[in-house]
């Protein structure tokens, strides 16, 4: 039943009938399936192949990488580690060459909070590193 909802509410991310109330709720709704679900993995690896690829509207990337950032505060221990540093590449590029992913601010603002909120919760000391380092002047 999860991997059933857990599908339909990813795919209303991409539907380009949905509004941004629709996008909102299935954020609301997404957090609360997260809760229960022991692997968050898939989840997070659709959510950014999403902001990734081209299949969704700039717009309709806030609402993807505001869930993004939400679930890894929620349940970011549970991401295995191969995952977390799959993510962390995603959200890193998005972050250096926004133009290049066809992304708003609002899309780098997110993906920057969930590179922080993955950092603080990463066993691999150069993830660190390079959070610390890519707002280091020097660095």
């Amino acid at each position: 039943m999860q991997t059933q909802l857990q599908t339909t509410f990813l795919k209303a991310y991409g539907d380009i009938m949905s509004t941004v109330q629709v996008r909102k709720s299935v954020l609301d709704n997404l957090m609360i399936l997260v809760k229960d679900v022991p692997r968050v993995d898939p989840i997070v690896k659709e959510l950014s192949q999403l902001l990734e690829g081209n299949k969704i509207e700039p717009d309709q990337k806030e609402q993807v990488s505001e869930s993004l950032a939400f679930i890894i505060r929620t349940k970011g221990k549970a991401i295995q580690s191969a995952t977390s540093q799959q993510i962390y590449g995603t959200l890193s590029q998005i972050c250096q060459d926004p133009s290049s992913k066809n992304v708003n601010d609002r899309v780098v603002v997110n993906c920057a909070t969930a590179i922080a909120y993955l950092s603080a919760i990463s066993s691999d000391p150069a993830q660190m590193k390079a959070l610390y380092g890519a707002f280091d002047d020097d660095g």
